[in-house]
Formats: structure tokens, C-alpha cells, sequence
């Protein structure tokens, strides 16, 4: 079966993006498993710049397990400068004056991402799924960030979706949020 699939967000600050994707999905009688291939365009203007990014994902979906594969690839691979700034007083140091500056700039990721999970104990026959991943994401600009990551995640009908995801690395710290999803059929 071929699916088109439209996405829009908004941000905790008020901005928006928008997700279109387009893929394959195939049900194996064999196997009992749902497969899926898609690609996907990305726009997010909920930052200094707007970021445009390319996407490939991957699933299976069985009955008790379910596992992902994203991959990421920026179409405006730059650096934006959100800040230059002196800070502090200067220092004498030998024969030298050292001022000290702070920077903050954004730049676009790269990356990939994938997890697994399923039913959770108990919980699974209300329709809530538990997963958990890793991720990989690299910049041109910035620090690589390797990760984990938790999601839960509830069906509560045939419209409604809820989740709470929940990550942790060294470049981005920990880091929480909820997604609520309506689908239109």
C-alpha cells in the first residue's frame, strides 16, 4: 500500500514546521509483520534559522515487537551565528591582553536514530507501547551527540496518539517532551 503522510508542529515557542513523507508499507503473511519503507521532507522554522532536511525510515511492526530505523540528512548544512559578544574584563597575561568572548550559534544535524518495543507488561492490553533506542547525530559545526532514548507511547483510539520520549547525551543533556498526535483517515 502506498501512503502520503502530512505533519504540522508547533513548538514550545510558538513557531511551526511541517513533516511530508511518502513510502511503502506491505503486510507478510508469512511472517505476520507489517514492513515499511518512506522518505521524507522536513521543514522547522522554531529556531534562529530555518531548517530544511531530507529523511529515509524503516519498520517492522509484529505483533509483539516493533522496531525503527531513521536516518537524517540536512539540506542547509550551515552555522548561524545567534550571538558575539565581549564578556567579562580583559586580563594582562605576560605581554598580552586576553578578553574573553561567548558565542552562540545553531547549526543544522545530521544523523540517525533507531529503537524497539512493544506492548509493555501489563499496560499493552490498554494500548500503551514502550520503546527504547539510540541515536547518532552529527554536525559540520558543533559536537557530535550519541544518546539514548525512552519513549511510551498510547493509542487511545483510532484517532488519538499520546507519547512521552525522554533523551540523554553529552551534547544536548536530558531532555523531555510529549507529543499528542490526531489522525484524520
Amino acid at each position: 500500500m502506498l501512503f502520503l503522510d502530512l505533519r504540522a508542529m508547533i513548538t514550545d515557542m510558538g513557531a511551526g514546521g511541517v513533516n511530508l513523507g511518502a513510502g511503502w508499507r506491505a503486510y507478510n503473511d508469512n511472517l505476520d509483520k507489517i514492513f515499511t519503507v518512506a522518505g521524507w521532507y522536513d521543514y522547522d522554522d522554531g529556531h534562529a534559522q530555518d531548517y530544511h532536511q531530507l529523511g529515509l525510515s524503516g519498520e517492522v511492526i509484529g505483533q509483539y515487537l516493533t522496531t525503527r530505523v531513521n536516518g537524517y540528512f540536512p539540506i542547509n548544512n550551515n552555522e548561524i551565528i545567534i550571538s558575539n559578544n565581549l564578556s567579562g574584563t580583559g586580563y594582562f597575561q605576560s605581554n598580552r591582553i586576553f578578553l574573553n568572548r561567548l558565542r552562540q550559534s545553531e547549526s543544522s544535524y545530521g544523523g540517525v536514530d533507531a529503537e524497539v518495543g512493544g506492548p509493555l507488561p501489563v499496560l499493552g492490553k490498554f494500548g500503551i507501547d514502550g520503546f527504547v533506542g539510540g541515536y547518532y547525530y552529527n554536525s559540520d559545526h558543533d559536537k557530535s551527540a550519541a544518546g539514548v532514548k525512552f519513549r511510551a507511547e498510547a493509542n487511545i483510539n483510532d484517532w488519538w496518539q499520546m507519547s512521552v520520549s525522554y533523551a540523554k547525551d553529552d551534547v544536548f543533556g536530558s531532555n523531555a517532551w510529549m507529543n499528542v498526535t490526531l489522525s484524520i483517515p
